[in-house]
Formats: structure tokens, C-alpha cells, sequence
């Protein structure tokens, strides 16, 4: 018989449990409970439900009745209900009154025991179910503290005055005579019994309390049986206990299953599980939010056997805490659950203890859609200036998409009703639920936008044209109900668009940076890259991912982002296989928001773009995510005029065509222009060499750039040999430190971005001198002292602020910590006292 919960108590720990003879009462339910319903009848099993409780002094406790179907709690019980309860809580009492006054001292005993399951804290513990009477917290009641106004408990027991001519006798003398039998005559216990001897035998009759006398049933008239013999005593047990038999034969079998099942280690549901919000954290370099709780681990060598790694994993983690949550076949990789305190730990040991696979092991990353609102009152702007300024309206001269050319959007949802997708939807596809609802979202605002921008319907009189008009539209859902968009989810989204037709594809989603990063110069920016093994392996799987749709020459297109930082910080923005579009703005330069860096391929219009948005309704948005769609139209344009064209052919065709953005060191692709673009591949001819001072300055830069680096090295090597601070073993005093010390790495201003050189003046007794010179002949000075941290550390204690001449700047103070390695050679290490995330590490060369 199932049972059904009937109340439950969060803090069980603010009431009292009532003992009998040194025993919990509520432990002594399944014999109370018994005993009542073969005395009073079957209306009274749930009388006492059954009570859970895993710890006493803290958790929760539930109760719980046998049968029924509806439960009212006594606060909404009509008069008619309310009278019902009263005449069973009546009847009851009666009992418990009779029992106490029996002459026997086992009725007697059962009678203060009931009188003890009478009392409750108040009556909101009293239920009706069906037609029956359950009361929860029987034999508890209320801490003082938590019930002053009412007192600790009430009693359902009420006692009364029985005929002197009664009270001595025992209770079958008294019963009612209506009754054709003794409720007493199966299950009287004798006075001598212990009753907390009998609560600990949980095998035996529960609802009795001792021994059962000699009285006899009226009718129970034949002769006696004789049990002269084993065997019949064996049979007369199984007989009286098969029900117990049967349970232990069951339990044997369950136990005997349980052994030795086969263990199930991989999901049977093989779906990502939801993104717990509380575990999302800053990731350890500061560079993007991650689910603190998971990893991602993907096969990268010729060993891509999930089971046997399965197996394996569970055995090296073998409590429940590490558990496989989601795997993938198609691009073999799975992801972990684990403990947060305990991931680097688990990272080290997959890669030292796992030697027969190739593991790239990466975090499950947080994304966010590359947009920002806009105010949609823009009523005199031009909708489509954007679709001009790239020459869209004279491309669609030549063709406006081939409708057998399926372009997908991979987003957080989509609102499929909407007019402009009317007739070109394809093999929709939701990554977090595994099917085709993608409209599961709570906002549906940005994929609906972005995909009309890309595909929109045209010469429908109705709202705007997309790009390529004609092609077909895959939505790809990738997102939660919250528009959380993760690693694993975009992975999924990304093979299935390979795997089941798409021809382009477009993610204008990425990394969600902290605003510090901006501020940074370029240089310290990308010495964030591959910074931990975490980036490197998350680099490597997106680039094995962008490498399989580039073989498949299916057409990937990203969204550069919006935190105007470094396109490449984000490892899903590094391949060379994929097509990276930048944002520019009303005069053809780059939007202010746009990332940059040699990693963006392309540009287009991403400021004030008007589109489409759930419900038959249309807005304006900012950012690269509108740049992206714009561009990924123009791709299938050219793939349907061209379907012979290579990756790398139309990379080269819409750089060369594009016009020059002009953006200082914050360098972005060319402007699109798809007129000249078409008009080359629809004649399937060379393109006429176009001269682009834009791209032959970025070249310049980079050569430079690297110049710079080698010089660099160069020079690291040479004064590690001969110059480098180092610490003595064992040192007594700072006469090796004596003398002029500059830092050996190029420092910024994060504010100004002008280069910093630092000096460490050093006198003989520890004391000395730091300097700041900065590139505009600022010099800030500062006092500061050596200690000995251990025989090989020296911490440098900066005294006071930085006093600067001329005295425009504020430098924060800093702390800095000397440590040799085993030859000697010294790394500093400096941090800032006030800016966490100000740090960085150097060598002292000395000068003098």
C-alpha cells in the first residue's frame, strides 16, 4: 500500500519528542497503530500515521497516513467534518479512559501510552482523511520559546470518573455488549510484560505489547490442537508469518540484484542538466564567467571509448559527489559534475591517472548574446540605411538566395509565428531539451532579431527583408528558459547545423568579459592569452569543431562581441576557420562597443539595425550580434550565386572588396560591400587586385609586434646570465642586493597606456628607493625597505604613496615578493594594495 505525505516539519529540532518508560513514543507507532485498528476497526489506521525522521536534533520529519485520497487540514473543515473528528477523537478517548482504569496492568500500561500519543502541539496537526481522523506530531509538543502565548502542548485526552463497580475490572467486562467478540481475546498481554523489551522485537505481532492469555474466543468450541509435533509448528509459524517470509525472500532477491546490476554509469537520460545559477562564478584568470561545478572533457586523440572511460572515472571517483552528467558521441566529449572546492584537483588527476586517453579538459563557460538595447522610438531614421550602405539593394539584382540554401542561427530561441519566417523554416532544433521546440525561452527577443536580419522574408508588405530573402531558416535554440547560453550547448548546436544541411551558420553570441579589460592596454590584454591550460584545451576543442564544418565546407560566422577588448581573449574566437565580424557605426568607422584585433575577418553595420522581434513586432538593436546576421546573408548570397566558392575563396572576395575602416590601433576588418563581391563570384572570375593601406598597415604592426618580442627574449636571455637579481643560499645581510635594479618587463599605465619603467634603488642595510619613470618624463618616487621572508624570499615593503613630479598622477602602493629558483635567479611578483587584479611578475637586471 502506498503511503502519502501528510504533513511535513522544515526545523524539527523547535519541538519536543515524548518518551514512554525511557522510548520515544513515535517509535512505537507500527504496535500503537496495529493496536488501535484491531480494537476500534480499520476507520482507525491512519489514526497515528507514520513519522520519518533522520536526525532528532536537526532537519525535517514528515508524517505519513496508509490510505486516502483527500487530506484537509482541520482549519478547513466544515461543522459537519468538524463534528466527525470529534466523535473519533471521543472514541478514542473513551478507549484510552478505559484502559487506564482496567485492573490489568498491561491494559493499564497501554493506556498511559495512548494518553502520552494524545498529546499534539496545537490543532493544526489534526487532518481529516477521506472520512477518517489522522493527527501529525502525535507524542510532540512545542519548545517553550516558540509557543508562549498557547503553552507548550494540548491533550486530545481527556479523563474520566468510571462506576466503582467498573474501575477494578478489566476491560472485557465493561465492553460493549453488541460486540460478538472480545476485542481483547487475540491480543492481551500479561502484566509482567516489559514494554520496552516488546518495542525493540519489531518482528513480532505488532499490536499486542506481551504474551497472549489463555482466554478463548465464545467460538471457539473445538478441541484444542495438539503441537506434539516440529513439523506442524513450523507450519503453524510459516502460516501465522508468511507475509514476513515473503518480504525477506523479496528483500534476498533485491539485495542479490542490487550485487550485481550492471552499473549504469553514463546518463540514461542524455540530456545537459540546467544551469544551477548559484555556481556561475568569475573564471580563475578573470576573463569570463563559468559554472563553477562542471567540466567539460573532450577526446582529442585516436582513444574515444566513453564507456571504458566511464568505468574507469568511477572507480577513481568513486563517491557520488563526481558524477558524468552528459555525453556526445558525434565530437567524443562528456561533462562532469564535481565539488567546487575540489576542480583542480580533479584536473590533475585526469591528466596524470587517464594516461591512455588524449583529454582536453576546459570549463563550462557562460555566453551571452552580443547585443545592446537600444531605444525603439528612432521613428526618423531610415530602417534599412544599413542594407545601402553595403550595397545590398543592387546585389539583389543578381540573385536574393537560393531557397534550397539553408542558412542556421543558433540563438537563445526564437518566435517562429512571426511573418517574416512564414514558409522557410528547417529542422528546428533545441540543444538543451534534445527536440524542435526552440521558442521555450523566457525572451525570445534576440534570435527572433537576429534571424530576421539574416533571412527575413521579402515582398510580403509586411515589416523587412532579410539579407538573403530566399534561403532557408534552421533555428537552433541554445539557451535555457533565462537565455543562458553555455560551452556544451553551443557544441551540440554547432554539429547538428553540420549534420543535417546548413550551409552557413551564424553564432552572434560570446564570452561575457569584466569591464576592467577594456581599460587595459593591448599588450596586457593579450598576455591574458593562453594564460591557463583551461584557455588552451577550450581553444583546441573549438578549433577541432570550426576544422569539421571547414572540411564539410560549411560556413561558420561569429559575432566579434561588444567589450571594445581583444576579439582573440575568447577561445571559441581563435581559428582561422571561421569568418569574425566586427561592428561599425553611422560614418563607416568602428562602433565604439565593437572588439577588435587582427582576428576580425570582416565588418558591417551593427548600430541602430532595425528587425524583427517576437509577437509580429519590430526594433532596434546595437551590436556585433547585428553585425554578424547581416554578413551571414551576405555569405549565402554569394554561396548561391557561387556554390563552387571555398572558405577561403570568399574570405579573400569580401576583404578585398570591402572598404577600409579606419580605427587607430583598435584595428577591425573592412566595411562589407556585397555589390562588388556578387558581381565577382556571379562571373566566376578573379577578382581585380584592390590596394588596401588598411591591411598592409595591419601587417606592418604585426611584423613590428613581433620584432619587439624576439628582442625581447633576447634580451631576457642574455641578462639572466650575467645581470639577473639573485638570492645567495642562506644570505645574512643585503649586500648582494646593493646598488640600481631595473624591472626587466614593459609595464603600462592602464589609464594613459604609456609605458612604465621601474627602478629599485637598494642600499646595503635593506633600506632604499623605488622609482616609477613613465614615457612622459613623469617620475613618481616612494620609500621602501627588504625583509627576509624565508632563506629564499625577500618581501619588498613599499613605505609610503608615490610622489610624482609633475604631480598629475596617482599610483596606487604596491607590495612585491623575491623568490630564487634553484640557481638562484630572483622572479618578482608585484600587487597591487588595492586592485585585486593588478598584478604582474618580472626580474630585476641590475644597471649600477
Amino acid at each position: 500500500m502506498a503511503s502519502q505525505l501528510l504533513f511535513r516539519v522544515d526545523k524539527i529540532e523547535n519541538f519536543k519528542a515524548l518518551k514512554f518508560e525511557g522510548e520515544f513514543a513515535y517509535k512505537l507507532q507500527p504496535k500503537i497503530s496495529n493496536f488501535l485498528q484491531s480494537k476500534l476497526g480499520d476507520s482507525f489506521i491512519n489514526f497515528f500515521p507514520e513519522v520519518v525522521i533522520h536526525n532528532l536534533s536537526f532537519g525535517k520529519a514528515s508524517w505519513y497516513c496508509l490510505s486516502g485520497t483527500v487530506i484537509k487540514p482541520f482549519q478547513q473543515l466544515t461543522i459537519d467534518e468538524k463534528s466527525l473528528v470529534d466523535q473519533q477523537i471521543e472514541k478514542v478517548n473513551n478507549f484510552c479512559n478505559k484502559l487506564i482504569n482496567s485492573s490489568l496492568t498491561n491494559e493499564r500500561e497501554w493506556g498511559s501510552l495512548l494518553q502520552i500519543a494524545l498529546r499534539i502541539p496545537d490543532f493544526s496537526n489534526v487532518f481529516l482523511v477521506d472520512t477518517n481522523v489522522s493527527i501529525a506530531m502525535w507524542a510532540f509538543e512545542s519548545l517553550p520559546q516558540l509557543n508562549k502565548n498557547t503553552g507548550l502542548s494540548i491533550s486530545l485526552y481527556e479523563p474520566i470518573s468510571l462506576p466503582s463497580n467498573l474501575a477494578s475490572q478489566p476491560y472485557e467486562s465493561y465492553e460493549d455488549s453488541s460486540k460478538s467478540e472480545n476485542p481483547f481475546e487475540k491480543n492481551i498481554v500479561s502484566s509482567s510484560t516489559d514494554l520496552n523489551k516488546v518495542s525493540d522485537e519489531l518482528v513480532e505481532d505488532t499490536s499486542t505489547l506481551g504474551e497472549k492469555t489463555k482466554s478463548i474466543s465464545n467460538n471457539e468450541n473445538s478441541k484444542p490442537i495438539r503441537d506434539d509435533s516440529i513439523f506442524k509448528k513450523l507450519l503453524k509459524w510459516i502460516l501465522r508469518n508468511w507475509w514476513w517470509i515473503l518480504i525477506l525472500i523479496l528483500l534476498i532477491l533485491f539485495s542479490i540484484w542490487f550485487l550485481f546490476k550492471p552499473i549504469n554509469i553514463l546518463p540514461k537520460v542524455n540530456v545537459l542538466p540546467p544551469i544551477d545559477t548559484t555556481k556561475i562564478k568569475l573564471s580563475d584568470d578573470s576573463l569570463g564567467y563559468v559554472l563553477s561545478d562542471r567540466l567539460n572533457i573532450s577526446f582529442n586523440g585516436a582513444n574515444t571509448d566513453i564507456n571504458s572511460f566511464a568505468k574507469k572515472f568511477k572507480k577513481v571517483f568513486s563517491s557520488d559527489d563526481y558524477k558524468i552528467v552528459f555525453y556526445d558521441t558525434l565530437m567524443p566529449s562528456i561533462q562532469i559534475k564535481i565539488p567546487v572546492a575540489d576542480k583542480k584537483n580533479v584536473i590533475n588527476t585526469l591528466k596524470t591517472k587517464f594516461p591512455e586517453f588524449d583529454l582536453l579538459i576546459f570549463e563550462e563557460t557562460i555566453y551571452k548574446n552580443s547585443n545592446l538595447p537600444n531605444d525603439p522610438s528612432f521613428n526618423d531614421i531610415n530602417k534599412s540605411w544599413y542594407d545601402r550602405v553595403i550595397g545590398l539593394p543592387d546585389a539583389w539584382n543578381l540573385s536574393q538566395g537560393n531557397r534550397d540554401l539553408v542558412v542556421a542561427i543558433i540563438d537563445d530561441g526564437f518566435d517562429l509565428t512571426h511573418k517574416e519566417f512564414e514558409g522557410k523554416i528547417y529542422k528546428p532544433f533545441n540543444a538543451t531539451t534534445r527536440n524542435s521546440i526552440v521558442n521555450t525561452g523566457q525572451n525570445l527577443y534576440h534570435g527572433t532579431h537576429v534571424a530576421g536580419l539574416a533571412i527575413a522574408n521579402a515582398n510580403n508588405y509586411f515589416g523587412i527583408s532579410g539579407a538573403a530573402p530566399n534561403c532557408k531558416l534552421m533555428p537552433i535554440q541554445v539557451g535555457d528558459y533565462f537565455g543562458r547560453m553555455s560551452t556544451m550547448s553551443i557544441s551540440i548546436g554547432i554539429q547538428y547545423a553540420i549534420n543535417n544541411g546548413a550551409n552557413v551558420v551564424n553564432l552572434s553570441l560570446g564570452k561575457q568579459f569584466p569591464k576592467f579589460l577594456k581599460y587595459l592596454p593591448v599588450e596586457l590584454q593579450k598576455q591574458y592569452i593562453h594564460s591557463s591550460q583551461e584557455d588552451i584545451d577550450a581553444e583546441k576543442v573549438w578549433n577541432k569543431i570550426f576544422n569539421y564544418a571547414y572540411a564539410k565546407n560549411v560556413t561558420i560566422i561569429l559575432a566579434a562581441g561588444n567589450d571594445d577588448v581583444l576579439i582573440e581573449l575568447d577561445p571559441m574566437h581563435r581559428s582561422d576557420k571561421t569568418i569574425i565580424v566586427s561592428a561599425s557605426d553611422f560614418n563607416n568607422g568602428k562602433a565604439s562597443f565593437s572588439n577588435y584585433g587582427y582576428n576580425s575577418t570582416i565588418s558591417a553595420p551593427g548600430v541602430s539595425i532595425f528587425s524583427s522581434i517576437p509577437r509580429q513586432n519590430f526594433d532596434f538593436l546595437d551590436g556585433t550580434s547585428m553585425a554578424a546576421p547581416i554578413v551571414t546573408g551576405c555569405i549565402a548570397l554569394l554561396k548561391s550565386v557561387n556554390p563552387s566558392l571555398s572558405f577561403n575563396q570568399l574570405v579573400d572576395l569580401i576583404q578585398s572588396t570591402g572598404k577600409p575602416i579606419f580605427a587607430g590601433y583598435k584595428n577591425v576588418g573592412n566595411l562589407i560591400q556585397i555589390k562588388q563581391a556578387m558581381n565577382i563570384a556571379s562571373q566566376d572570375r578573379k577578382k581585380t587586385p584592390v590596394s588596401n593601406c588598411s591591411d598592409v598597415q595591419r601587417k606592418i604592426d604585426s611584423l613590428t609586434q613581433e620584432i619587439d618580442k624576439l628582442r625581447k627574449i633576447c634580451m631576457n636571455n642574455q641578462n639572466q646570465t650575467k645581470d639577473t637579481f639573485k638570492i645567495p643560499p642562506k644570505p645574512s645581510n643585503f649586500d648582494f642586493a646593493k646598488g640600481r635594479w631595473k624591472s626587466s618587463s614593459r609595464l603600462y599605465n592602464t589609464k594613459s597606456g604609456l609605458s612604465v619603467t621601474l627602478f629599485f634603488d637598494i642600499n646595503q642595510n635593506g633600506t632604499g628607493k623605488i622609482s616609477l619613470f613613465q614615457s612622459d618624463n613623469t617620475v613618481c618616487e616612494a620609500n621602501m625597505n627588504l625583509q627576509f621572508k624565508s632563506n629564499n624570499t625577500i618581501l619588498v615593503r613599499q613605505q609610503n604613496d608615490f610622489s610624482c613630479q609633475p604631480d598629475l598622477l596617482k599610483f596606487k602602493p604596491y607590495s612585491f615578493v623575491c623568490s630564487a629558483d634553484n640557481n638562484g635567479t630572483a622572479t618578482c611578483e608585484a600587487q597591487n594594495n588595492l586592485i585585486s587584479n593588478n598584478h604582474f611578475t618580472f626580474n630585476l637586471i641590475k644597471i649600477k
